[in-house]
């Protein structure tokens, strides 16, 4: 945010961290798909090595999905590991309005509790049950550029301060 909105600059040109990575052949590929895919490559290269717990133990972080029953309370959780957090900026104007909408709360309607025995209406909402040391965060509105050429690319662009 600070960068892009300190600066007249609006978009980021990879060509050369994308040439370094053989297996990346496509233009407008997904930074998060692109990140999770090197941090794949490099947790399996690892594996049979006395490092194999690094990346988790730098960039490994884990979440927790719960669903809320708005009847009796109960709550269902799931925890999930992830290497990176992709929070939406696209009309935020601070991270921390990022953050808000990740970790916000959504209504889902019938929705079965076992514990009341019916289908009642719950809060669907993500928390942070760990944060890593290294926090590496997806900004989802934008693109990954392969090519600078403007034929090659889509148009998209950061939020401007308001």
């Amino acid at each position: 945010f600070f960068f892009f909105n300190d600066t007249a600059t609006t978009e980021i040109y990879t060509e050369q961290i994308v040439g370094s990575v053989r297996c990346v052949q496509e233009t407008g590929i997904n930074a998060e798909y692109m990140g999770n895919m090197i941090f794949d490559k490099l947790d399996n290269a690892l594996k049979p090595t006395p490092f194999k717990y690094i990346l988790d133990s730098v960039y490994g972080g884990r979440t927790c999905t719960q669903i809320i029953c708005s009847g009796c309370g109960t709550a269902k959780n799931r925890i999930e590991s992830f290497y990176n957090l992709s929070v939406e900026v696209r009309n935020m104007k601070t991270i921390y309005e990022s953050f808000e909408k990740f970790i916000s709360g959504e209504i889902i309607s019938d929705y079965f509790c076992e514990k009341c025995d019916k289908k009642v209406d719950t809060t669907k909402r993500c928390c942070l049950s760990k944060l890593p040391n290294v926090l590496i965060i997806h900004l989802q509105s934008c693109l990954l550029y392969t090519s600078p050429s403007p034929r090659d690319r889509q148009k998209s662009r950061m939020p401007s301060s308001a």
